[in-house]
Formats: C-alpha cells, structure tokens, sequence
C-alpha cells in the first residue's frame, strides 16, 4: 500500500495511529457504563438531605446579642402557625 499522501506528511501516520487508539478508548469507556456498574454511585442523596446541606451553607448563626433576643422575644410571643405541620398530620 503506497499513498503518496503519507510519504509527504510522515506526521499524518502518528496522527492518524492517535485518533484510533483514543477512539477506541473512548468506545470501550462508553460500552463499559452502558453495560456495568463501574462508574455508577450506589448512594444517592435524597431531596430532604441535600435541602438541609443547602440550608446549612447558606443561613448562618445570629451572632448580634440584641437581634437574637429580639428573635427569641418574637418567637415568645408569635407561636408556629398550624399551617406549618405537615398536611399527613391533618388525617
């Protein structure tokens, strides 16, 4: 096999010899999470759990000492509604 193509471009073989292996690497990875287990967690985080981690990054403690005794004060005096059980309680 005699391409005048590769005589000019020697190059163009090792190229040529990398997009081959790289694809067939790509291919075998793709087939191996199709069909096996390996790349897969098994452990999923429920919606409950990565609510409570969001909220734990995002709120931070009241360090003022005057803002969290006004927040207990109003706590004191303004109870949790009813509307905030859950509707399962309301059976």
């Amino acid at each position: 096999m005699n391409l005048p193509i590769l005589e000019m471009q020697p190059g163009l073989i090792a190229m040529i010899v990398l997009l081959v292996v790289f694809g067939i690497v790509i291919f075998v990875i793709v087939m191996l999470k199709r069909h096996t287990n390996l790349f897969h967690k098994d452990e999923k985080p429920t919606d409950e759990k990565i609510a409570h981690d969001e909220l734990n990054r995002v709120l931070e403690d009241v360090k003022d000492e005057d803002t969290k005794k006004a927040m207990e004060d109003f706590n004191k005096n303004h109870p949790q509604d009813e509307k905030s059980e859950k509707p399962e309680d309301h059976q």
